[in-house]
């Protein structure tokens, strides 16, 4: 009888010892399938072209060269600069690379954000000189903004709400971290 018992013991630490393994593996592959299913939906409407024959990297390949312009016309208004404006001018090109280094639709949406804001935080910031250009710039960044917006937006919630709920609640909020699934802001 004893026998038995001790099989049955170390069966059951087997047993538990699978599960812990098993079960969040499981858990966590899903996790990741569902989200990259999300993705991929978004990816697939980002990729998708409106009747101008543009889609979200053309648009936000646009909105880059114009946050170039901008950039220039505001290093040409401020030429001795100082360390400020430097700061300034360097965060506005770390996110032109930033936004142009994306590969992905859900990378370029958010990075495409960052880079609008900061562009007008710049503009705001030099704004001050007198030039119809830089005024033009900002001008079509915002009008480039707000057809991403348009296009884009109702989908990157979309995208975002799916994504929440897959990582908001327990176990799902684990199984994100346990797999690196999200790390930073998506």
């Amino acid at each position: 009888m004893k026998k038995f018992s001790e099989k049955r013991t170390l069966s059951l630490v087997v047993l538990i010892a699978v599960a812990l393994i098993v079960i969040p593996l499981l858990g966590g592959l899903g996790l990741k399938i569902t989200e990259r299913r999300a993705a991929k939906e978004f990816s697939s409407i980002a990729a998708t072209t409106d009747s101008h024959g543009n889609d979200l990297f053309s648009e936000t390949d646009r909105l880059i060269y114009a946050s170039n312009k901008l950039l220039e016309e505001g290093k040409r208004l401020n030429p001795d600069g100082g360390v400020e404006f430097e700061n300034w001018a360097s965060e506005l090109e770390n996110a032109i690379e930033s936004c142009r280094d994306q590969k992905d639709a859900i990378g370029r949406y958010t990075s495409y954000e960052s880079l609008f804001l900061t562009a007008k935080r710049f503009y705001n910031r030099v704004k001050s000189a007198d030039s119809s250009e830089l005024e033009a710039c900002m001008s079509n960044m915002d009008e480039i903004s707000k057809g991403i917006e348009r296009a884009y937006r109702y989908e990157y919630n979309d995208y975002r709400a799916k994504y929440d709920s897959l990582v908001s609640r327990w176990p799902g909020s684990l199984l994100a971290k346990l797999f690196g699934i999200g790390g930073g802001e998506k």
